[in-house]
């Protein structure tokens, strides 16, 4: 009998102590519990926006702030923060609650030079009863310009009298709707490169201008010393994507 009571006695005590740690559990603060980070949507193509998008549903009154960082490369001690700006008569650069900016109106609130794509970072902070928490998305640069680039195909630079790269080769920037397939694949866009570099064709030295010449309509290059073939390998139009307010 004595012996049930003890372990009557130590079966209460445990169950006191359970409930002492459950007591101490339901203390301890519970920040967005249900947040896991945050990431970037790019959705600039159709609406001009890059918008923080939460990992997971913040409580019923947890409340989440929005901040917007900018820099011009993306290295660490370039970033400045984006401040809300009126940049039209009544469009700003950051929108919806702060959740959005919208790149193509920030790049007049920085005075963008032509030449620069801002890279962008998103930093989202959680409150829950007086306790916050923040979480950084991964930075993402804006992957269109605010005007036309290497517009005389100055880049990149071909090694021969001519070269056919593919969409997306970097420093290009132009594309084709005509792409190259079959035995053409990646036979996009065509530089054609008229200097007087020599180069051995067949039993004869000729420069890059002569053998430009005998294959192309044009003589030379309009600016600088490379143009552009409209089609390579299939029919197409050369294009760029550039931000418009």
């Amino acid at each position: 009998m004595q012996m049930k009571k003890r372990v009557l006695s130590a079966f209460m005590a445990l169950c006191m102590v359970c409930s002492l740690v459950g007591a101490a559990w339901a203390v301890i603060p519970q920040v967005s519990a249900a947040v896991r980070g945050v990431t970037i949507e790019n959705s600039i193509s159709t609406d001009g926006l890059l918008t923080a998008n939460l990992q997971g549903t913040p409580g019923p009154t947890d409340s989440v702030t929005y901040t917007w960082y900018r820099s011009e490369t993306g290295a660490e001690g370039t970033w400045q923060k984006v401040e809300l700006q009126r940049v039209t008569g009544t469009q700003d650069n950051i929108v919806n609650d702060g959740q959005s900016v919208n790149v193509a109106y920030d790049s007049i609130a920085a005075n963008a030079e032509n030449s620069e794509r801002y890279w962008y970072y998103v930093t989202a902070t959680v409150t829950s009863n007086g306790d916050s928490e923040v979480y950084t998305a991964e930075p993402l640069q804006v992957p269109y310009y605010i005007e036309l680039q290497n517009g005389s195909f100055e880049a990149p630079v071909a090694d021969h009298w001519n070269n056919q790269v593919s969409n997306g080769t970097e420093s290009l920037i132009w594309q084709t709707t005509g792409e190259g397939s079959g035995n053409h694949d990646g036979a996009d866009v065509e530089i054609v490169r008229s200097t007087d570099e020599r180069f051995r064709d067949g039993n004869q030295w000729k420069t890059y201008q002569q053998k430009v010449q005998e294959i192309y309509s044009p003589s030379g290059a309009a600016d600088g010393v490379q143009f552009a073939e409209l089609n390579c390998e299939a029919y197409g139009a050369l294009y760029q994507d550039v931000l418009t307010v």
